[in-house]
């Protein structure tokens, strides 16, 4: 923040304004809790939940300040956890139960998200107003991911449930 300040930004400035759309598919990352929560990966719970609510509290007035900050940095070390599950899920561990679907989906999810948010950027670069809805196809695309992700999670081991 205090770069934006030297820069002359006002952290009252806003990013974009009707981002509402964005809230909604902020809270669309806590549909993949259908998967967590009954096998008592709580891990994964708890990282859906944070990820969510500190997007939807950026969104909802997408200001120059402390939540974009912390959105910013919150959904990078998402990125990193659940990517990381997934990888390891498809090519490190390999799981014998994971269909050639799945696999695939994967994959194709994670293209989609690098698509979209490519897309994203160069509109908003461009002063393009659409940007928000290829930010809102990223966000969709990052529910299907995790739900890629998720979805073939087993119960955690009793005793260990994180």
């Amino acid at each position: 923040m205090v770069r934006l300040m030297r820069e002359g930004v006002s952290n009252e400035q806003y990013v974009a304004r009707d981002t509402a759309p964005l809230v909604v598919s902020s809270a669309g990352f806590l549909l993949p809790c259908i998967y967590t929560v009954p096998r008592h990966q709580h891990f994964y719970t708890a990282m859906l939940v944070l990820t969510s609510g500190i997007s939807a509290n950026y969104w909802r007035k997408a200001t120059y300040d402390w939540r974009r900050t912390a959105d910013l940095w919150f959904s990078k070390f998402s990125f990193v956890v659940f990517f990381t599950k997934g990888l390891c899920q498809v090519h490190v561990f390999p799981r014998k139960d994971l269909t050639r679907f799945e696999v695939v989906a994967f994959y194709l999810y994670l293209i989609m998200m690098i698509t979209c948010y490519a897309w994203s950027e160069a509109a908003y670069h461009r002063g393009s107003h659409r940007w928000i809805h290829y930010h809102f196809l990223f966000h969709v695309s990052i529910m299907l991911e995790l739900t890629a992700i998720l979805a073939p999670l087993k119960e955690s081991p009793v005793g260990w449930r994180w």
